[in-house]
C-alpha cells in the first residue's frame, strides 16, 4: 500500500506533466498562428498545400531511426535506418493489393518504395541510409519561447521545400502524420554525405599539396590544379544559379552558409535548412525610383 507522501508526490508529478503539455500545445497554436500570418496571401500557399496532401505521411513507429547526424538551436536530425510500413502487402510479391477506392493506396505505395529503398546501393555508401528524419529537439520542450521557434522554423521548412523544385534543394521525401504543429512532428529527408565546410577543408588540403616545389613535381602539367579549380567553380555556380532560382520565385533564403550546404551520394550540391526562408509579398517588396535628371 502506497504512503500518502508517496501518493501526494505521484499526482504532483502527473499535474506538472499535463500542464507542461498544456503548455505545449498553447505554444504550438500560437506558432499556427503566427505561421498562417506570415503565409497569408503568399503565392506559394496553394502549391504546397496540394503537394502536402499527395506526399508519405509515416507513423513514427514506422521508422527505425539510428545515430544523430546534426543538431541545431531547435532541430535535430537522425538517419532512417529501416523503413517497417504498418500496412503491408497481403500477397507474396511486392505488389500491394487494395480497393481502388482506397485514397491510401498511392500512400502506401510509395512508402513500400521507400522501404525497399531505404538503403543506398552506390558503391562508396553501400548499405549506408538514403533517408534521414529531423524534428524538433527536446531541449526545447524546457523553453516556451524556443519551442515555439523550433515548431515555426519546422513549418516553414515544410512549407517552402513542398514548392521548390530544382537539382540543387535538398529533396523531401514525407512527412508526420501528425499535424505540423505537434511536437512529435517530423519530415524525411534525403540524406547528404559531406558538409561544404567539410568539402572546403578537403579543397584546402589538396591546394596545399599542389603549391610548391612538391606540387609542380606531383602534377607538371597542372591537371590536378585545374581540376581542383573546376569542381569548385561548378559548385559556386550551382550556388549561384540556386539563389537565382529562388529569387525568380520572390524568395529569400537568408541564411546561406556552409554549414548549410552539403554533397549527396552523386557528390551534387544540396542546399538545406530553410527555417529562416522567407517569401516576399508585393507590398514588401521596395518601390523602384528612376532618377530623373536634366541635362
Amino acid at each position: 500500500m502506497p504512503t500518502k507522501a508517496a501518493i501526494t508526490a505521484a499526482l504532483a508529478a502527473k499535474e506538472k506533466v499535463m500542464l507542461k503539455e498544456a503548455v505545449l500545445e498553447k505554444c504550438g497554436e500560437h506558432a499556427r498562428k503566427k505561421f498562417e500570418e506570415r503565409f497569408y496571401g503568399t503565392d506559394i500557399t496553394v502549391d504546397s498545400e496540394a503537394f502536402i496532401a499527395k506526399i508519405p505521411k509515416f507513423k513514427h513507429s514506422e521508422l527505425r531511426l539510428g545515430r544523430v547526424l546534426g543538431r541545431g538551436d531547435f532541430g535535430i536530425v537522425y538517419e532512417v535506418r529501416e523503413i517497417v510500413i504498418s500496412r503491408m502487402p497481403a500477397n507474396d510479391q511486392d505488389k500491394l493489393v487494395i480497393d481502388e477506392d482506397d485514397s491510401s493506396c498511392q500512400d502506401v505505395e510509395d512508402k513500400l518504395f521507400m522501404s525497399a529503398h531505404c538503403l543506398q546501393k552506390v558503391a562508396e555508401y553501400k548499405g549506408d541510409s538514403r533517408y534521414v528524419v529531423k524534428s524538433v529537439s527536446l531541449d526545447t520542450n524546457s523553453d516556451p519561447s524556443k519551442f515555439m521557434q523550433a515548431l515555426m522554423d519546422l513549418s516553414v521548412e515544410t512549407r517552402f521545400l513542398a514548392v521548390l523544385r530544382h537539382p540543387s534543394i535538398i529533396s523531401m521525401r514525407g512527412i508526420s502524420d501528425v499535424h505540423a504543429f505537434d511536437k512529435e512532428y517530423f519530415i524525411v529527408l534525403d540524406k547528404l554525405y559531406e558538409t561544404m565546410e567539410r568539402r572546403i577543408f578537403k579543397w584546402r588540403k589538396v591546394q596545399r599539396s599542389l603549391s610548391g616545389v612538391k606540387g609542380r613535381l606531383l602534377d607538371p602539367r597542372g591537371y590536378k590544379s585545374d581540376g581542383l579549380l573546376h569542381e569548385r567553380l561548378r559548385v559556386a555556380y550551382d550556388i549561384c544559379d540556386v539563389v537565382d532560382y529562388m529569387h525568380g520565385r520572390s524568395i529569400i533564403y537568408r541564411d546561406l552558409k556552409p554549414e548549410n550546404m552539403g554533397f549527396d551520394a552523386n557528390g551534387d550540391l544540396k542546399v538545406f535548412d530553410f527555417g529562416l526562408a522567407r517569401e516576399l509579398k508585393p507590398c514588401d517588396k521596395l518601390k523602384r525610383w528612376h532618377l530623373q535628371t536634366d541635362w
